[in-house]
């Protein structure tokens, strides 16, 4: 995936995973997560391109379960696997599917 968040060390990198407050929310290159977490069709969900060009709907939570780098932890705090709940989702997001 192009503009992906990459490694760094843990501090940095909890702010790059941290979800926007509101939709389209822009704090800058240290918040990389917030650059792809946007509701642009009112669906909760984003059309993404992946590397092999293969299209696909994702979730807006679901960008978060994503592989982004060999260290992406995918079973992070803002998945179900790591134990999200919809509290710890800003207001504007909690409607939407969890992953």
């Amino acid at each position: 995936m192009s503009g992906a968040p990459g490694p760094a060390d843990e501090s940095s990198r909890a702010n790059k995973s941290v979800p926007p407050n509101y939709n389209g929310e822009w704090t800058g290159a240290g918040y990389e997560m917030k650059h792809f977490c946007i509701d642009r069709h009112g669906a909760g969900s984003i059309n993404w391109v992946f590397i092999d060009g293969s299209l696909k709907k994702i979730g807006v939570k679901q960008l978060w379960t994503l592989r982004w780098h060999r260290r992406s932890n995918i079973n992070g705090p803002y998945t179900k696997a790591g134990g999200v709940t919809n509290d710890k989702w800003p207001e504007w997001m909690r409607p939407f599917k969890d992953f």
